[in-house]
């Protein structure tokens, strides 16, 4: 289901952001319906249209790692973000706190993985200490949220082709800051009206997974050993 919800989501986006046939006034996609379209550095684009950086619609945080020292498992500080193993589908499962953090994303920032393997952005559920393989994004206005997700996750694979590194791929700031975008305030917010209510059921999907597998373990040891007995 979740992968349907978030191909859909990719669909729209594509379809309006990279082919430009978003609905115009009268509902029909507005490049092959005539619209207007004028050159720019990333080629023809609908006239009135903005080209930005992602620096110049967000804020990019590139994990720093702590001290070991600072590490634990009693809950004390903040979860602590180092990489792929910390997330599990949509969902951040950590297992190691920071009592020392260097780095911090916020409540609904975008978090992904920079190093080794690198993407599979997620929506921060709290505050978490970054560390150095993974990185976060702040929208500057919460209208931008979605539309910078997916102009995120359709760059992935670009970016990691551009990655760098001998021994694990990794990805600086600058790769993340100078990717351009080209948007409509307008088509923005009708996006994001759309697309969060798919990304928050992939969420829900995710959470009512984790609750099922939670119960699966603790109920199937029970089950195994006769505690418990399915009756007719």
């Amino acid at each position: 289901m979740n992968k349907t919800l978030e191909e859909m989501a990719q669909s729209i986006f594509k379809r309006w952001f990279i082919d430009f046939e978003f609905p115009n006034e009268d509902g029909q996609p507005y490049k092959s319906s005539g619209g207007e379209m004028v050159e720019s550095e990333l080629g023809m684009i609908p006239k009135e249209w903005e080209i930005a950086q992602i620096d110049d619609i967000s804020q990019v945080t590139m994990g720093v790692s702590p001290s070991s020292k600072t590490y634990n498992e009693d809950n004390i500080g903040l979860p602590l973000l180092n990489g792929a193993a910390d997330f599990e589908g949509k969902l951040i499962k950590p297992s190691k706190f920071t009592s020392e953090p260097k780095k911090i994303c916020k409540k609904g920032d975008m978090v992904f993985g920079v190093r080794a393997t690198i993407g599979n952005i997620v929506f921060a559920d709290k505050e978490y200490a970054l560390g150095r393989g993974v990185a976060s994004v702040e929208p500057n206005d919460k209208v931008f949220r979605e539309f910078i997700y997916y102009s995120l996750d359709n760059s992935m694979e670009n970016l990691i082709n551009n990655a760098s590194g001998s021994v694990f791929l990794n990805l600086k700031k600058a790769d993340i800051t100078d990717l351009k975008v080209c948007y409509s305030d307008e088509i923005v917010k009708k996006f994001n009206n759309i697309s969060r209510v798919l990304i928050d059921k992939i969420v829900e999907n995710d959470m009512e997974s984790e609750l099922l597998k939670q119960q699966r373990d603790i109920l199937l040891p029970k089950l195994v050993s006769g505690e418990i007995r399915i009756t007719n």
